[in-house]
């Protein structure tokens, strides 16, 4: 049976990640130092872009209304200063986080790769891989600009109707925002955007991961939520000792997943 079949894989990505320790402290490390410099780097932006934004809200409170867009309002005289310094601090923040995750996650899932006995050199993954990230890179901005337009559309409609209103637009972001991650952590197992759509698609490669990916993350979520009781640092150290793991073994599943052909056709 395909469920057999999905739990021996299971097994194996179990079995591969204690065969391959070193290259397991490598995939962590690289997760690691990526988180680190991650919030190092584009936490001050992400105040300075905040600022910016509160800047613009400020010099619009004290202009007389004009009718039009959210985006005209920004670009009145009063506001576009503001407005400009923001872009600039959003798109350094887009560019800067690009190079962070090619280069880090990418040794991240060539790790991973060689866990599974991938024969690609580093300098070949990781080169496939940020240019696979210019697309997602893309795509991550304007799920960032959409994110951004219904959280103000949502707090302008609840300040003015003064009700609780539920963000559905924002949820149904969440929802695609999911699926697309689904895609992707496809495409970086197989190294190409079309094989990543075309194994994504099929239930039996698809469904598995979906299952293994909610019973790690509800079990990690729950072990995190009890050490969060205990300690915040505990969390940190907690944190890294299991979630890390747990995502370089998903990876390590998703790649064994990419190579099984015709899964469902399997008795």
């Amino acid at each position: 049976m395909a469920e057999n079949k999905w739990l021996r894989l299971a097994a194996q990505s179990w079995k591969l990640l204690c065969q391959h320790r070193w290259l397991v402290v490598g995939s962590v490390l690289a997760d690691l130092l990526f988180l680190f410099l991650l919030g190092l780097i584009t936490t001050p932006l992400h105040e300075l872009l905040v600022t910016q934004i509160i800047n613009i809200g400020a010099a619009l409170s004290h202009t007389a209304y004009v009718a039009g867009s959210l985006l005209q309002q920004a670009l009145l005289p009063e506001a576009r200063p503001f407005f400009n310094r923001a872009v600039l601090f959003w798109v350094s923040n887009l560019v800067i986080t690009y190079f962070l995750y090619a280069i880090l996650q990418g040794s991240a899932w060539f790790f991973c790769a060689r866990i599974a006995r991938s024969n690609k050199s580093w300098r070949q993954y990781v080169r496939r891989f940020a240019l696979m990230n210019l697309f997602w890179l893309c795509v991550y901005a304007l799920l960032q600009l959409a994110d951004l337009f219904f959280s103000l559309q949502h707090k302008f409609l609840t300040l003015t109707t003064q009700t609780s209103i539920t963000n559905v637009p924002a949820l149904l972001l969440g929802v695609i925002s999911f699926i697309l991650g689904i895609i992707a952590a496809f495409s970086y197992a197989v190294t190409t955007l079309s094989g990543g759509l075309r194994v994504s698609l099929d239930a039996h490669r698809s469904i598995p991961l979906l299952i293994i990916l909610s019973i790690l993350g509800l079990n990690a979520d729950a072990l995190l939520s009890v050490v969060a009781k205990i300690h915040p640092v505990l969390l940190i150290v907690v944190g890294v000792i299991v979630f890390l793991p747990l995502l370089t073994l998903a990876r390590v599943y998703i790649i064994l997943l990419t190579q099984l052909d015709n899964v469902g056709s399997q008795p």
